[in-house]
């Protein structure tokens, strides 16, 4: 009964995160090109984006509380909403989390720079697009799992189930776009958005929308094929 609910309370959370994740990560980069703000991803006018990203952790973080409270409800007491959360909290896990974020950002930085960044000039746009990678890597693992799990996130260690793969992966998707986004930087085409870090950012973000949205579709089609098998 307690690996049955447990299972299904993983099912749930992974369907909303990776639904939620693919409506939002569709709909920024979308946001960012209407409004041109992508021209600003080296700025410190992107902090914004980062405080929408963090806030919606935080909401998944919220739902994955919630689901399995209710998946256990039958050995722990049941708690209102807000003082499941409350309690939830861990401060001192909220400290580790932070300095752990800090020392990615940090390595992110450095990393960019062995890579080919100015360690002098457009030291703003460096730490911009190493917050932009610590936020859409780092921190979803650090605020679903525990910054523990940044360790077998790094190590490449096996997931443990499909909610840990799907954060996982779209950490991995998002090293892999901007990666990628690194390419179009020397090309002679001239193009105002060719300037550091913007290809890198945008190739961050699409990585990461891809990566998720990808990981949906192929719930889907199990879930389809799991319904199709049982009542047709």
């Amino acid at each position: 009964m307690l690996v049955s609910s447990e299972e299904e309370a993983i099912k749930k959370i992974t369907i909303f995160y990776c639904a939620l994740t693919s409506v939002s990560s569709t709909c920024l980069p979308w946001i960012l090109l209407r409004s041109e703000t992508h021209f600003k991803l080296g700025s410190r006018n992107i902090i914004p984006l980062f405080l929408v990203l963090s806030f919606l952790e935080i909401i998944k973080w919220c739902y994955q509380t919630i689901i399995f409270n209710n998946a256990y409800n039958f050995i722990f007491k049941k708690q209102s909403t807000f003082i499941l959360l409350l309690n939830s909290i861990n401060f001192s896990s909220i400290i580790q989390s932070v300095i752990v974020l800090a020392f990615s950002c940090a390595a992110f930085y450095i990393v960019s720079v062995l890579f080919g960044a100015e360690v002098f000039n457009h030291k703003e746009e460096t730490l911009m697009f190493s917050l932009l990678l610590t936020n859409l890597t780092i921190l979803p693992i650090s605020v679903q799992f525990g910054s523990v799990h940044v360790a077998n996130f790094i190590q490449r260690v096996k997931p443990n189930n499909e909610f840990d793969s799907l954060v996982f992966n779209n950490a991995y998707g998002t090293l892999l776009g901007a990666w990628f986004g690194a390419f179009v930087i020397p090309l002679d085409w001239d193009r105002p958005w060719q300037v550091w870090p913007i290809p890198c950012s945008l190739g961050a973000l699409l990585g990461y929308s891809i990566s998720n949205t990808l990981q949906l579709l192929q719930f889907i089609l199990i879930y389809l094929r799991v319904y199709k098998e049982k009542f047709v």
